[in-house]
């Protein structure tokens, strides 16, 4: 959320804009960095799901920057406490596991069901058409939402809309 202001400049930012670091870890005598700070995190990796593992950056100036522990975003921990889960990039419907292609979930199955379903009802009514994928056919990536609500809630129907 706190990201979604600096679109304005930069259409394509998708992290916070709370500083997360200094370029290379290399901070002065009086904690100011040397080179550049970086700001933000990537609010869609910050969530306690395989927490800084696929597809996440341990570099704080990277698009894919996780944090530095999960939910140190106050926007994703607001967002964690009223299990809202908005992303921009395509139109998707993405199914759990965002973490891993090499093994699916046991609600695997019903995913593909209510996928299936759901992306047939937006076409017919508005005429878009969306894919049903699982998170990770898009890209292997930790910590998200999407994960963290399924595995840690146990919601078996945990999606996220890629818009």
């Amino acid at each position: 959320p706190d990201g979604y202001e600096y679109t304005q400049f930069d259409r394509l930012w998708r992290k916070t804009r709370k500083p997360s670091g200094c370029r290379g870890g290399y901070e002065n005598w009086f904690g100011g960095c040397y080179y550049k700070m970086c700001y933000g995190t990537d609010p869609n990796r910050n969530w306690d799901s395989h927490f800084g593992e696929a597809g996440t950056s341990p570099d704080p100036c990277s698009l894919v920057y996780p944090g530095r522990e999960p939910f140190d975003q106050p926007n994703t921990n607001l967002v964690k406490e009223y299990l809202i889960s908005q992303q921009s990039y395509s139109q998707l419907f993405l199914t759990p596991w965002g973490y891993t292609e090499l093994e699916k979930p046991p609600n695997y199955d019903h995913h593909q069901m209510v996928g299936q379903a759901v992306v047939a009802a937006i076409q017919g009514r508005h005429g878009v058409k969306y894919r049903n994928i699982r998170a990770s056919e898009l890209y292997p990536a930790s910590g998200g939402s999407l994960d963290w609500a399924y595995d840690h809630l146990g919601l078996v129907d945990s999606y996220t809309f890629e818009l």
